[in-house]
């Protein structure tokens, strides 16, 4: 939508903005849920980023908590997503950071553009199955998750903490 100007049509670049809204997003979410004495500081941060996982890890304050941030990617069915949400949650399972007691998978819905209100995240039909899924495979696991849909971060569509 922008053009060439920005990225020079290099989609993986939109890929990694469009991540990072979204772990600013999970890092806004973590803020409001358990305030800033439990964020990590900006000299001891640990953001971990790899191709496991990008977690947000703190130790600090009252609680410690990791957070796994998954952008769900555009999909052609809903089976997709449903593969997107099980790969997630085995993502978070396997790669949990040792000694955390409380680990969370912050999903985000993709944005679809002018048409975003109409989609998953705001159609109660296309979303049930994936809160399902997270209910049922996340709760199983004992992994809390937060579903959140564009623009709405602090209003998640589900939650489970």
């Amino acid at each position: 939508m922008h053009g060439e100007k920005s990225c020079r049509g290099q989609e993986v670049l939109d890929e990694v903005v469009r991540q990072l809204v979204t772990e600013t997003c999970a890092t806004a979410w973590s803020l409001k849920r358990f305030g800033s004495n439990n964020l990590p500081l900006s000299n001891e941060a640990s953001f971990e980023n790899n191709k496991s996982g990008n977690w947000i890890v703190s130790n600090n304050g009252d609680m410690n908590f990791a957070i796994n941030v998954v952008r769900l990617q555009p999909y052609n069915t809903q089976q997709e997503i449903m593969q997107q949400i099980v790969g997630a949650v085995e993502v978070t399972k396997l790669t949990a950071p040792d000694g955390i007691t409380h680990i969370y998978l912050y999903v985000d819905i993709w944005h679809d553009g002018p048409g975003y209100a109409h989609g998953i995240g705001y159609d109660f039909e296309v979303t049930q199955p994936i809160i399902d899924s997270l209910l049922g495979y996340a709760g199983e696991h004992g992994i809390r998750y937060v579903l959140t849909k564009p623009f709405q971060w602090g209003n998640p569509v589900a939650e489970w903490l």
